[in-house]
């Protein structure tokens, strides 16, 4: 690692140059943000590691597997199964565990990531709420979505627990909806099609299954 790449590094366009290792720790994507004319990204500071704990659901079920003997593996078409082929995240610990204490390849590391991602059974919030008015001062027009996450199998920190009845082919899912009071001039064409992309990305990264 770069001895300069340490907590309190702190990089810009301007010195960007003096750290020509940042091609190897950075998507060529956010170095062209950080270092082109139109780039959106002013300053990288970097800071001290930290540790993102996960539920007690996620240790029992992982030290299950661990205790066991029960290796998780990736089937040919990318899922986690149970060696006698059963899908690991639709029961028993699988559901709810690191499948990779120790992960040999990308895809394994992928799947550890997608258990990180969201660290809790039910999850609801709302990431969107826009208003439009007229020069009055009125509301014309306003906007919400509501975004919920569900895990289907093997709850364990937020009932119901255990099984979602009627979710057999289904390991977790979280779509969006939205509901409007007036509507008037083209918003809801513009906020139709921002709650469609956020319905697709929840929906991508809350259901590997």
């Amino acid at each position: 690692m770069p001895a300069e790449l340490k907590p309190g590094l702190k990089i810009t366009a301007a010195n960007a140059d003096q750290f020509p290792w940042l091609k190897d720790y950075l998507p060529a994507e956010h170095l062209a943000a950080l270092t082109s004319d139109w780039g959106n990204i002013g300053e990288i500071t970097i800071v001290p590691t930290n540790t993102y704990y996960m539920h007690e659901g996620y240790l029992k079920g992982t030290k299950e597997l661990r205790d066991s003997g029960t290796e998780i593996q990736i089937s040919d078409k990318g899922e986690l199964v149970y060696p006698d082929g059963s899908y690991a995240l639709m029961s028993g610990p699988g559901a709810t565990s690191i499948p990779f204490l120790n992960p040999k390849n990308g895809l394994e590391l992928n799947w550890d990531y997608v258990a990180n991602s969201v660290n809790t059974d039910t999850l609801a919030f709302e990431p969107i709420h826009m208003r439009a008015c007229t020069p009055s001062g009125k509301v014309d027009v306003e906007y919400k979505a509501d975004l919920w996450w569900w895990h289907y199998h093997n709850r364990m920190n937020v009932g119901p627990y255990g099984d979602i009845d009627g979710k057999r082919i289904t390991s977790r899912r979280g779509p969006s909806s939205s509901r409007s009071l007036t509507i008037f001039a083209d918003w809801p064409v513009f906020v139709s099609a921002i709650l469609r992309q956020a319905s697709r990305m929840i929906s991508r990264y809350s259901s590997p299954a």
